[in-house]
């Protein structure tokens, strides 16, 4: 109600100073906390999948985005790192529910892009920052040379940070 509304306001007009004080404490909090957490944060815990989309038009048949899927998945299939694909003609990423112009694709992952995951927790863990993370590069002519030498960094026996540099 209006009056208790107004009982509450009275109470907190008469410790102010105590309120302001906590809110100022709150800022405080919330500036340390991003501090503390890496400018490209990239959580540690990868699922090794993808999920794909594809909406068409309003109207478009089940057929139609069944063709879309099957396009999908045969270049999925194809690409080096996939492991398996299922897709799912006629689902909505919008709250998964049936409509027959949308579908959704998982993409499982092999350890194809493994390297590639472990420069970026290298990356994430040592807080290096694009300037640094520049700075530790190792110049290379192809990217299958790069791919050995990030597989590497595993067992130690690399540099730290060995991305291309064109």
């Amino acid at each position: 109600t209006t009056r208790g509304y107004a009982w509450v306001i009275a109470r907190f007009m008469r410790i102010k100073a105590l309120l302001v004080v906590i809110y100022i404490g709150l800022l405080w909090v919330t500036w340390h906390a991003f501090l503390l957490v890496p400018g490209g944060f990239i959580p540690s815990p990868d699922k090794q999948y993808l999920i794909g989309f594809a909406q068409l038009p309003d109207g478009a048949s089940l057929d139609r985005t069944d063709k879309i899927v099957r396009q999908m998945t045969d270049i999925a299939r194809k690409t080096p790192g996939v492991s398996n694909v299922v897709g799912f003609p006629g689902l909505s990423i919008n709250g998964f529910v049936n409509a027959s112009n949308a579908a959704i694709v998982f993409l499982n992952l092999d350890g194809y892009w493994e390297p590639f995951f472990t420069l970026i927790r290298h990356t994430v863990d040592h807080r290096l920052t694009p300037p640094e993370f520049l700075d530790s590069w190792r110049s290379v002519e192809r990217v299958e040379e790069l791919l050995p030498a990030i597989a590497a960094m595993g067992d130690g026996s690399a540099s730290p940070a060995i991305p291309l540099v064109t």
